[in-house]
């Protein structure tokens, strides 16, 4: 890592880093990210009530409902190899796309996209629980299953999964039957994440399988997209 509420099943209101699950954390060293606040964290920061946390930043002027709130980034072309570290911003240039496209229809922005060993981009995709009456519609969970289709198996060892929000439980459980080498997310969800927050599955002693795992990569970028999506929501209608 919905409905259209405050609190979709596609994605929650995110805040900024909480404290550090002790999950085995990919190295973070030598990487220049555009912001010091966008940098990702192997161990995050202690955590902030969400209005306060989230409002902090100078905000942006509001888009009109279901109206894309930033232009599109470029997607990266299938078949860029994997940079050796993933926390690189790449990856989630991508997810982010989906991301934004998924406001625009409508969705809660949330968007993944999975990467081959060899770097190819085998799938990306946005929330689609509105569009498809399908509360597991989650971007996470679509965009895997569409990469096991591409190559042919259920499994895919190696992979890296970049999402815009940490993954739900549902999310982060469904990772580890897919054996999901490396899960890559921006913005921290201390109330619906399941990896840093809430059961945090990849900590269980029986843990199916523990992906490496980057958080914070590009999480201003996605707070801001989610913060400015349900503000737009909760917005009274024109007289």
């Amino acid at each position: 890592m919905a409905a259209m509420s405050d609190e979709p099943d596609g994605g929650t209101m995110p805040v900024p880093p909480a404290p550090a699950s002790g999950l085995a954390k990919a190295p973070l060293a030598g990487r220049s990210l555009e912001t010091a606040e966008d940098a990702p964290r192997a161990v995050p920061a202690p955590e902030s009530t969400p209005e306060s946390a989230l409002g902090s930043a100078a905000e942006p002027a509001e888009p009109p409902m279901n109206a894309p709130v930033d232009a599109p980034a470029a997607p990266l072309a299938p078949g860029t190899p994997l940079p050796d570290d993933p926390a690189d911003q790449a990856p989630m240039a991508v997810a982010m796309r989906a991301a934004r496209m998924a406001g625009a229809r409508g969705e809660v922005p949330v968007g993944a996209a999975v990467f081959g060993a060899d770097g190819t981009l085998l799938a990306e995709a946005g929330n689609e629980v509105e569009a498809r009456c399908d509360a597991s519609a989650h971007a996470e969970l679509l965009a895997m299953r569409a990469a096991a289709r591409r190559l042919g198996r259920p499994r895919l060892e190696g992979c890296l999964l970049a999402v815009t929000l940490e993954p739900c439980p549902m999310c982060a459980a469904a990772a580890a039957h897919f054996r999901i080498g490396t899960i890559q997310f921006a913005a921290y969800d201390p109330k619906g994440g399941g990896i840093d927050h809430g059961p945090r599955l990849f900590d269980r002693a029986g843990a199916l399988h523990r992906p490496d795992v980057v958080g914070g990569v590009r999480e201003r970028e996605a707070a801001d997209l989610l913060t400015r999506f349900f503000r737009a929501l909760r917005r009274p209608p024109s007289p």
